[in-house]
């Protein structure tokens, strides 16, 4: 499953197959007016696209994997809110420390 919404809660690569280590998407609709692109790479979000047809709040949750002690990985849910207007397109700035709060509005 590539996303999942609910209400204005976008699910960002809730359960990918394992095969699918790496890839891209566009276009994908989800709920609240929102429509999604997306790559990512070794299961991890590299780029992220969101256009508000409708404007308003958008819940974005994203599972990110942090290296443990002794090479183990633990999952860490992201959520974060994202306030878009009516026509307008956000997009993730690759490499940020915090992906989600590099969010811009273009």
């Amino acid at each position: 499953m590539l996303i999942q919404s609910q209400a204005n809660d976008i699910h960002l690569l809730p359960s990918i197959p394992k095969a699918w280590k790496s890839g891209e998407v566009k276009g994908l609709k989800a709920r609240g007016g929102f429509e999604i692109e997306m790559k990512w790479d070794n299961h991890q979000l590299t780029f992220l696209s969101i256009y508000s047809s409708h404007g308003g709040d958008c819940r974005i949750r994203y599972n990110i994997l942090r290296k443990e002690e002794y090479a183990s990985y633990q999952q860490e849910e992201q959520i974060r809110i994202l306030h878009t207007k009516d026509k307008e397109r956000y997009i993730l700035i690759e490499g940020a420390e915090d992906r989600f709060e590099s969010m811009e509005r273009v």
